[in-house]
């Protein structure tokens, strides 16, 4: 996706993360409210797979 897009994203996404209904609702849904750069979301998306796909493979899980 276009740097520039990606960052219109991440700029409206926080503004929305920043209103307090927001946090209301996620919190509501037992979510943290989060924000952060996309270099960090990215980060934080590579962390993630990394660790699920270590449980996936402890548990042997396979795709049927």
């Amino acid at each position: 996706m276009p740097k520039d897009i990606v960052e219109r994203l991440n700029a409206e996404a926080t503004k929305a993360l920043q209103l307090k209904e927001t946090a209301v609702q996620l919190q509501n849904d037992g979510v943290a409210p989060a924000g952060g750069t996309p270099a960090q979301f990215a980060a934080t998306i590579k962390q993630e797979i990394g660790m699920w796909q270590k449980v996936v493979k402890d548990a042997g899980v396979k795709v049927e």
